[in-house]
């Protein structure tokens, strides 16, 4: 009766994707990704105020400033006749007079620093929106793989019982039990790992949008079926580094240091003031008001404004260094995500061609089985699955690779979701699209998946 059971479970089984309850779609969990604070994204935005306050900062240095002095003391002296008491109040206003360039370098310098950190924040949520994706597919493919291994450990626990009962007629041994009991024991492993797999990509997803992932799944967007016949890659890096968020940052970077040599030098410093002022004490030479202009030149600082040059021109430096080795990680990246997006063309012509194998396979042994020619279709069901769930794990290669290109050419990682996204990628670095070129059919020869389907 088990074995009967669980082949009756094997037919009953769902020949496809387990079905659909809730469809996540990926574009509105996107959107909710967005709206959802991510520590990464966060880290960033608090770097990116602290760059507006630093902003603020330096532009406050340029406006009029209000002191107001209150002073009181008991003093003795040498004029008997004076008061031993005495207070002061003087209100002073004060207007920087910016002649040498330095206050203008300064804005010019944390304004760059601020505009640097709003493209960090770009980055942060590229990054941000591409591992979203990525965990959208791989989420697929886990429910896949889950479902995969369930049949095939019901699979070997129905050959388990089968050999059981053989072993019970005298019709085979006891090693060929142990074999299928091992089996039986591995896949259950192997399912319970999947599952873990499952609950902890879940898990992540969960975190990354702020929306929890209860729901089974259906397939997910297929990748479009053209792609340009290739890119020109010189042409693609020079917009990268035009475009791409890091890239500008580091040209910020670049700009802000040189900025900042600059503020720093032998200037004098011009301040216009205003003072009024009352004193308990009727002194001849004590001031009512008074207007004026004040110079402070430093004439020595002792070392320390030489100092400060080097090390500004130190950091200028450093910001020339970290942009070229930028460039190169940049068009490093760059022929990675090129040949990321091969594979994938090429991995999905594979997981096509398997499917397409596994599903005429599954309805022939449909046919035999109900032409009692076979005894299961636990095999042919098992490879179907294996089959669907290399497939989506083909489109997350594919989309995974092509939001990571997105990415790096500055524009949102969701863009690369539309399907004529790679034909106007090429056509950005001055490649025409070949149609006649562009569609992945799977190449001609002895091609026994498509032969055989086909037929």
């Amino acid at each position: 009766m088990g074995r009967i059971f669980m082949i009756g479970l094997l037919l009953c089984w769902p020949l496809g994707v387990a079905a659909e309850t809730i469809k996540l779609d990926l574009a509105a969990l996107i959107q909710e990704a967005r709206q959802h604070s991510d520590p990464r994204v966060a880290l960033v935005q608090a770097k990116a105020r602290g760059a507006e306050a630093a902003l603020a900062a330096v532009e406050a240095a340029k406006r009029a400033r209000l002191n107001l002095e209150l002073q009181g003391k008991r003093f003795e002296s040498h004029d008997e006749s004076s008061r031993r008491t005495d207070y002061q109040t003087v209100l002073e206003v004060k207007q920087p007079i910016p002649l040498f360039g330095r206050q203008q370098a300064n804005e010019q310098a944390a304004s760059q620093q601020q505009q640097r950190a709003q493209w960090e924040i770009v980055q942060a949520q590229a990054d941000f929106v591409v591992e979203v994706i990525e965990r959208y597919y791989q989420l697929h493919a886990s429910e896949l793989a889950v479902q995969n291994l369930d049949e095939a450990h019901a699979l070997a626990y129905v050959r388990w019982d089968r050999a059981k009962e053989l072993l019970a007629l005298g019709k085979t041994d006891e090693l060929e039990v142990a074999q299928w009991l091992a089996q039986v024991e591995r896949t259950r492993h192997k399912l319970y790992q999947a599952r873990s797999e499952n609950r902890m990509v879940r898990g992540r997803l969960a975190l990354l949008t702020g929306h929890a992932v209860l729901e089974n799944l259906i397939q997910p967007p297929k990748a479009p079926a053209k792609f340009p016949t290739e890119f020109e890659e010189q042409a693609l890096f020079q917009f990268v580094m035009l475009n791409n968020p890091r890239a500008r940052a580091a040209n910020l970077a670049v700009a802000a240091a040189r900025a900042k040599q600059q503020a720093v030098g032998f200037t004098p410093d011009f301040n216009l003031f205003a003072r009024v002022g009352q004193s308990a004490r009727p002194l001849s030479g004590r001031d009512r008001w008074a207007v004026g202009l004040t110079l402070s030149l430093p004439l020595w600082s002792g070392g320390a404004l030489d100092a400060q040059q080097q090390q500004e021109a130190a950091s200028v430096d450093t910001a020339l260094a970290q942009q070229e080795a930028l460039q190169q990680t940049l068009q490093l990246a760059l022929k990675q995500r090129l040949n990321e997006i091969a594979d994938a063309k090429q991995g999905l012509i594979a997981a096509g061609a398997s499917l397409r194998w596994a599903q005429a396979n599954l309805l022939k042994r449909q046919s035999l089985y109900q032409m009692e020619r076979v005894a299961t279709l636990g095999d042919a069901m098992v490879e179907q699955t294996q089959a669907e769930a290399d497939q989506v794990r083909a489109y997350g290669a594919y989309y995974g690779a092509a939001a990571q290109l997105a990415a790096l050419m500055g524009d949102a990682p969701e863009a690369a979701l539309q399907a004529d996204y790679l034909v106007q990628l090429a056509a950005r670095s001055g490649q025409e699209h070949d149609s006649s070129k562009a569609g992945f059919t799977p190449p001609s020869g002895s091609g026994y998946g498509d032969n055989h389907v086909a037929q």
